[in-house]
C-alpha cells in the first residue's frame, strides 16, 4: 500500500456473510470475526507504526448482491476508502433458480462506483459451493 503515510490506510469490507464472518472463529464476546478483520488485524501489525490503519465492516449476512448495492456502497463511498474488498454473490446462488446476467450486472453496480470514486477494489471470490449445493 502506498500513499501519504500521515494520513490514515482507509479499509472498507463489503458484502455478505462471508465478509462479516459468520462461522469463523469468533472474537471473545461471540461475535463473527472473520477474515476481513484479521486482514486488517495484519494491516495494522504491518503498518502501525507507521501508519493509522481505519477498517469498517459493512457486511450482512444473508444479503444477495443487490442489496449490497442498495445499502452499504453509498456508506463504502462516504467512507472514502483507499481500498474496498468485496465478496457476495453466494446468497443469490444458492437460490433455487438464478438469474446469472442479473447477478453479474449486479456486482458491476458494486465495483463501477466504488472505482469511480478512486478507491481500489478487491473482489475476492466465493468458495466452490459444490459440496453444499442441491443436486
Amino acid at each position: 500500500m502506498s500513499g501519504d503515510s500521515s494520513l490514515p490506510l482507509r479499509y472498507i469490507a463489503i458484502g455478505d456473510s462471508l465478509s462479516e464472518g459468520v462461522g469463523d472463529e469468533p472474537w471473545p464476546d461471540g461475535s463473527p470475526r472473520g477474515w476481513t478483520d484479521r486482514l486488517a488485524s495484519l494491516l495494522t501489525a504491518h503498518y502501525g507504526q507507521h501508519r493509522a490503519i481505519h477498517y469498517a465492516n459493512l457486511a450482512v449476512r444473508g444479503y444477495k448482491t443487490a442489496q449490497v448495492v442498495d445499502t452499504q456502497i453509498r456508506t463504502a463511498i462516504a467512507l472514502r476508502p483507499d481500498f474496498v474488498t468485496l465478496t457476495a454473490g453466494m446468497n443469490d446462488i444458492m437460490r433455487p433458480r438464478v438469474d446469472f446476467g442479473a447477478l453479474k450486472s449486479a456486482l458491476i453496480g458494486i465495483v463501477e462506483p466504488l472505482t469511480a470514486a478512486g478507491t481500489k477494489v478487491y473482489v475476492v471470490p466465493i468458495p466452490n459451493i459444490a459440496g453444499v449445493s442441491p443436486a
